[in-house]
């Protein structure tokens, strides 16, 4: 005979998987009651949650081509980007190399979206865990962002040259913990611990950021610059497509952000999807064509596309993307 929480946890999970190849709306979150002696499983009915999930879809998608931005401009949806590094940075944690020579300069993002409250219901189990272990779930307190970049220009090829060891790039929570600074400031704008790890990734890149738990490390922003050159990831310019989601946060942040870093056939692809131009060439690297015009109208109009696409279609990445608005 089942014992209750085999039973209660059989019924939960029977009805949080209806209708999800559907893609349905009526999102189910399924939550551990630790408070309850007999630690009873219990499954709700995110009706609320769910229809701002679905209004989401209705999001316009735009771009900013940054002044003096000759590479990409970066579609966005419900954000801005920061002043840093020439106004090309997200306000969240991004990929960045900082090799021994020099910081290297920020790669422009592909696609940045900014998520809503309602969408900490579809966090991956491990993230909501780990924010409802520290009293930060559903109190409103928790920006999450999607940040798409290409690998093309990381891997501090410079570390690695001459051992032949797995190329690495670094996670800067910088403009996520701050993410109101001017372009140009002399000083220190912002000098703290953060906590930061690596969640629900397609392949085990950690290395000082550890997978499925949290470390501190040194944010420090001072003099137009992110420092220190810590938070270091295995990952870098021949890794494969890939995504992962990371956790940052500080006595005042909770960033959370699933990652899509992506090979140059798959960068093109999703440049194809997002816009109607095309492509010059640069030293190898495909630079769009002006002036720019929007491929897609809307978040919906884009995930239709994305699932469209034999690139794409079935892929872990967009299987993350898409679990957020079940």
């Amino acid at each position: 005979m089942k014992s209750k929480i085999a039973m209660i946890l059989s019924l939960c999970l029977t009805q949080c998987s209806q209708n999800a190849g559907e893609m349905s709306y009526a999102a189910k979150t399924c939550e551990m009651d630790t408070k309850r002696s007999d630690i009873e499983m219990t499954c709700k009915m995110d009706t609320k949650g769910s229809q701002q999930r679905k209004s989401f879809l209705s999001k316009p998608v735009s771009f900013v081509d940054a002044n003096g931005n000759l590479l990409l401009a970066t579609a966005l949806v419900n954000t801005e980007l920061s002043n840093y590094y020439g106004g090309i940075v997200p306000k969240t944690t991004v990929l960045m190399d900082y090799p021994k020579s020099a910081n290297a300069p920020y790669q422009d993002s592909l696609l940045v979206i900014q998520l809503e409250s309602a969408f900490e219901a579809t966090l991956p189990a491990s993230l909501r865990a780990e924010l409802a272990s520290r009293g930060l779930l559903n109190k409103g307190l928790v920006k999450i962002f999607v940040n798409v970049q290409g690998n093309y220009d990381l891997g501090e090829e410079e570390d690695h040259q001459h051992d032949g060891s797995p190329l690495t790039t670094r996670l800067k929570a910088h403009g996520g913990v701050d993410p109101d600074g001017p372009a140009q400031y002399s000083g220190t704008r912002y000098n703290k611990n953060v906590q930061i790890g690596i969640y629900d990734a397609d392949f085990d890149i950690s290395d000082e950021v550890p997978l499925n738990a949290l470390r501190s490390f040194n944010v420090h922003l001072h003099d137009s610059v992110f420092s220190p050159r810590n938070a270091r990831i295995k990952l870098g310019k021949n890794s494969p497509s890939q995504s992962f989601w990371s956790l940052a946060l500080d006595d005042r942040h909770t960033i959370v952000t699933l990652h899509w870093v992506l090979d140059q056939a798959d960068e093109k692809e999703l440049l194809d999807i997002l816009y109607q131009t095309t492509y010059l060439s640069f030293l190898g690297r495909r630079i769009l064509s002006r002036p720019l015009q929007m491929a897609v109208s809307d978040v919906g109009d884009l995930l239709g596309k994305l699932s469209d696409s034999p690139t794409f279609k079935n892929k872990p990445m967009l299987n993350k993307l898409n679990a957020l608005f079940l």
